[in-house]
């Protein structure tokens, strides 16, 4: 079964950093990745000659012990790819990759077979008898020694005791490779050389998977967390800036490969940038390397402290489609503290919950202002806030959450927002104003009607630092790179709006020379937590002809797990592209965070954990 969602305040900040622009080229795979070839074939040469030089009299034993050791220990990270395709955009390319490390490391594996096992690791980090890699973390300490050089051993135990869950071909796989390790051993040690063998591949093979086992695994994973309760403390971060970095390939934020599985190891780091520092703050875990691991401090579950009961003051039409609440406190004189960028979750009926971004002034906590669009094909949210919520109604509101806070001493700020995304900008500006920091707003909408608060913005305080961008108008007054001053050090963009506005404004900004970590983007997330509006549907398997119902309440993967048709999956929470499949026909409705809008808008795939048929069946390329 596929895991339970994220904490909800996770699983938001997860959606955000998943929806930035900037990030989906951190997660494109290249065809032929010169790092992943460069780390296999480094790996092997680095084998062999350690091994030839030994043979020949020209190295010690202990060096070559040591470099054969750490060669195989490498070759491990092109395999960890390949298992999550990440290894090349190629599937073959991609599969060999992972078999040729499998055949220097633990030959008999194969790609697919590990998978399955290392996904299983992914799905169900730190759950006791669901996670097989989790004894590597909880070993008896007198046999912890023993068990890290061994877990080939306890890999092929664990998919025993698993294998009647298994497809009939992906078990004939594992009777077929264990045949081959067994096979494999005998004839090399019944042969002359088995001294050799021994001493140059056997040992030196218990090494490399000892460290394998001890980096990413016991020093990575505390134990007894859990990802799906904990996904910022299930796996820590190794202290040690870039030289450690380097040192461990990378997975010194091994951190940002568990929650964004399909981004290959060499850009781990990207990823800490565009959104570790917002991680950082929600109780990540550090460790030195080599030291005794520490247990993370977990966050207090205080969620059912986190409601409040807000009365509806005012409302108010703010522009053609968006409407704008404005909320008092019920049962104390002030909200909690709001800073700018931050928005609430409004609890609707029926189990619905929205996110709407603070677009008042943050420095008046009697009140909180939320503004609404009308989407006309969204999925129900905004049409049941226009058509049910009226003034003197209460409703249940989240604590405020940020997602989108600003640097605190930049040397100048660009607010860029297309649309409703002037919300968190709105707030922004209000700070900004009162710190007398140096600002531009730049407003863009289709036309005056369809900007939200055109004629509040251009009376509140900072109005003379706002600058409309209107469609229909003068072309001389629309936005373009001509509206934005040249990069400076020191100096940031915040951006909100709709993701190909946003896509097009980085775009300019880069022609400008602003550098990506200058320029911090929201956009719209949606929680995908609103059951109520399930419906059950079929699936059909082309190549099998196979007719799978699926329940209101189940998802498409844990229908086809259940039937044993092999789907890679991961995070299971729609971020990390692991179970994308192919779909010949059915309308779908999207709700992963992974697929960009073209590929959703081609409607040729769809990630099974979340994603749900719009019709009556769905018929996947299985």
């Amino acid at each position: 079964m596929s895991n339970a969602a994220y904490p909800e305040a996770e699983l938001q900040l997860l959606e955000q950093i998943v929806s930035e622009p900037r990030f989906r080229s951190i997660a494109v795979v290249d065809r032929f990745a010169w790092q992943e070839i460069a780390v296999l074939s480094g790996s092997y040469l680095t084998f062999a000659l350690s091994s030839y030089l030994y043979l020949v009299g020209l190295l010690p034993y202990a060096v070559t012990f040591v470099l054969s050791g750490v060669a195989l220990y490498a070759v491990f990270t092109p395999l960890h790819d390949a298992t999550h395709r990440s290894a090349s955009s190629d599937r073959r390319v991609n599969d060999w990759i992972g078999n040729l490390a499998c055949f220097l490391l633990v030959p008999g594996f194969s790609t697919a077979l590990y998978r399955y096992l290392h996904l299983e690791h992914h799905r169900y980090t730190g759950k006791k008898g669901m996670d097989p890699d989790e004894p590597f973390v909880s070993a008896w300490p007198a046999a912890r020694v023993l068990v890290w050089c061994c877990p080939d051993i306890l890999w092929v135990i664990w998919y025993f005791r698993h294998r009647n869950e298994r497809p009939a071909r992906e078990r004939a796989g594992y009777w077929m490779g264990l045949s081959f390790a067994v096979t494999w051993h005998a004839v090399w040690l019944l042969s002359p050389y088995a001294w050799e063998f021994f001493l140059l591949w056997m040992v030196p093979q218990r090494l490399g998977l000892g460290l394998v086992v001890y980096l990413f695994a016991y020093l990575q994973h505390p134990d007894g967390v859990e990802q799906q309760a904990h996904p910022f403390q299930a796996t820590r971060l190794i202290r040690g800036g870039s030289v450690m970095r380097h040192l461990f390939l990378g997975q010194s934020e091994h951190l940002m490969h568990h929650l964004f599985p399909s981004i290959p190891f060499y850009r781990y780091h990207h990823a800490w940038l565009a959104g570790g520092s917002s991680i950082a703050e929600r109780g990540a875990a550090w460790q030195w390397p080599f030291t005794t691991p520490r247990q993370p401090t977990l966050p207090a579950d205080n969620s059912a402290d986190s409601i409040l009961k807000a009365r509806v003051s005012d409302v108010r039409q703010v522009g053609s489609d968006v409407i704008a609440y404005e909320l008092a406190p019920c049962s104390a004189e002030t909200f909690p503290v709001a800073e700018a960028g931050a928005h609430i979750d409004l609890h609707l009926e029926g189990g619905m919950v929205r996110q709407y971004s603070l677009c008042g002034d943050p420095a008046d906590r009697t009140r909180y202002r939320i503004a609404v669009k009308r989407e006309a094909n969204g999925r129900g949210g905004s049409k049941r806030v226009h058509d049910s919520i009226l003034q003197g109604d209460i409703v249940e509101i989240g604590q405020p959450r940020n997602l989108f806070a600003l640097v605190p001493s930049a040397s100048r700020y660009v607010l860029i927002a297309g649309g409703i995304g002037v919300t968190p900008l709105m707030a922004m500006a209000y700070v900004l104003k009162a710190r007398g920091a140096r600002f531009t707003m730049h407003v863009c909408a289709r036309s005056h009607a369809a900007m939200p608060f055109h004629d509040e913005l251009q009376q509140v305080g900072f109005a003379a630092h706002v600058r409309t961008h209107l469609d229909d108008g003068d072309p001389r007054q629309r936005f373009g790179a001509h509206a934005l001053p040249a990069w400076e050090d020191g100096a940031v963009i915040y951006l909100c709006g709709p993701r190909p506005f946003m896509e097009w404004v980085i775009a300019e900004a880069r022609s400008l020379g602003w550098p990506d970590d200058a320029i911090r983007t929201e956009s719209f997330v949606t929680s995908w937590t609103d059951q109520a509006v399930d419906r059950p549907f079929d699936l059909i398997l082309a190549r099998s002809g196979r007719t799978l119902h699926v329940a209101a309440g189940q998802s498409a993967l844990d229908v086809l797990h259940a039937n044993r048709v092999a789907v890679a999956a991961s995070c299971t929470q729609g971020l990390c592209g692991a179970c994308v499949t192919g779909v010949c026909s059915g309308a779908i409705d999207h709700r992963d965070r992974f697929l960009s809008e073209r590929e959703k808008a081609a409607g040729n795939k769809m990630a099974l954990c979340v994603s749900r048929a719009c019709g009556e069946r769905i018929v996947l390329d299985l």
